[in-house]
């Protein structure tokens, strides 16, 4: 077996370990999708009561000017953002308007954005009612820390017309930490939050655009037990894009191991292909040879390609760069079968067999390219004339 065929055998050993790793990860949870940086209300809305307030998600600090008056005596208004929620990873903020009127068309120029809402004549100063919880999970990402990050909040509510936002406010035995979200999107990957695996509670409340928060005092907390995810056989526990325990630890290392199994094939091969003497071969043979290298390499990248797109879709990073690796090996036998090809076509180009490795001489230099014995044994069985074959 040549070295170039022990190299790939190691790659895909290594290939094989990791998905291995990766069949026994934790279950694979619906997708959830990371809060986005938002703006309230949305741009175009009617209706709004005029003592609403712009409500900025995902964002620290920030302003916004818009005109009022009439006309004749129209101005300029500009008002600074107040902090709602200090959630560290998902901040709000807001921003309390004045001298609305009643049935007009606003437009807000802010920090990286720009909307509009029409008024109407009211003020609203009812909260809304309380949402009702039917269900609340929480998973925690892997880390040997007392408190864990939340790889994933989901809840299952149900809202009345008038909710702007949910807060969600949850109490383990070192306090309680909050994160606001909206009413469609209840399904939170990474939402900011650590939180110590047992028991905690879960409370919601809903908010509408004036800031009415419906009461603190309704309903009772939903309690959750949140698995730990370091225990033996933590129970429904995901470590969101993260894989299992497993890859966290040893997927660094394996991927080490991968690049230098690939660093020290290369050193022996090319330590192998210095000594003794070359067979010279003929150009017909050398050309024979870089084309078929050529044909499967290309096959190979292509194939390649399409598995590091398909780790993209599936959202696997480990498995992208272990793919990304494997590329690696009929890319450069691609680029080694071009440039063997280009200097077989230079003028005084000579060529020679040094074990499985073919190198071509040429006066621009020399170009090498790594092959098998039976790509060999066809390239002479071709280049061999039809009337000395019979």
């Amino acid at each position: 077996m040549t070295l170039y065929n022990e190299g790939m055998r190691l790659i895909v050993v290594g290939v094989l370990v990791a998905l291995a790793s990766s069949a026994h990860a934790d279950r694979i949870v619906d997708r959830c999708e990371p809060l986005a940086p938002r703006t309230l209300p949305v741009d175009g809305a009617k209706n709004v009561p005029l003592n609403a307030k712009i409500w900025q998600l995902g964002t620290k600090e920030g302003f916004f000017d818009y005109d009022v008056g009439s006309v004749t005596d129209r101005r300029t208004i500009t008002v600074q953002s107040q902090p709602f929620d200090r959630n560290e990873d998902h901040p709000v903020v807001t921003y309390p308007l004045r001298d609305l009127q009643p049935s007009l068309l606003y437009w807000f120029h802010g920090t990286g954005t720009t909307i509009s809402f029409e008024t109407d004549s009211s003020i609203d100063t009812t909260p809304p009612d309380l949402p009702t919880v039917d269900e609340v999970q929480i998973e925690l990402e892997y880390q040997p820390l007392e408190r864990m990050p939340v790889a994933r909040l989901r809840l299952a509510s149900h809202v009345t017309a008038d909710t702007a936002l949910l807060q969600i406010a949850v109490t383990d035995r070192s306090g309680t930490q909050t994160v606001t979200t909206t009413p469609d999107h209840t399904d939170i990957c990474r939402p900011g939050l650590r939180l110590t695996p047992g028991r905690v509670r879960v409370r919601v409340f809903a908010l509408d655009l004036a800031g009415n928060r419906s009461a603190s005092d309704d309903g009772q907390p939903f309690v959750v037990d949140v698995a730990d995810p370091t225990a033996k056989d933590p129970q429904g526990h995901v470590g969101a894009d993260l894989g299992n325990v497993s890859l966290i630890l040893f997927g660094p290392v394996l991927l080490a191991a991968i690049l230098l199994g690939i660093l020290l094939v290369i050193s022996l091969r090319h330590w192998r292909v210095q000594r003794g003497e070359g067979e010279p071969v003929s150009q017909l043979v050398a050309d024979h040879i870089a084309r078929a290298v050529f044909r499967r390499a290309s096959s190979g990248s292509v194939a390649a390609a399409a598995g590091v797109v398909s780790a993209f879709v599936l959202h696997n990073s480990l498995l992208v760069i272990v793919v990304a690796l494997i590329a690696c090996v009929p890319l450069s036998a691609f680029i080694a079968s071009r440039r063997v090809l280009r200097e077989l076509g230079r003028d005084r180009a000579r060529a020679e067999l040094r074990e499985t490795v073919l190198v071509v001489y040429s006066p621009n230099g020399q170009a090498r390219l790594a092959t098998s014995p039976r790509v060999i044994d066809k390239a002479r069985a071709h280049a061999v004339p039809t009337s000395v074959a019979r």
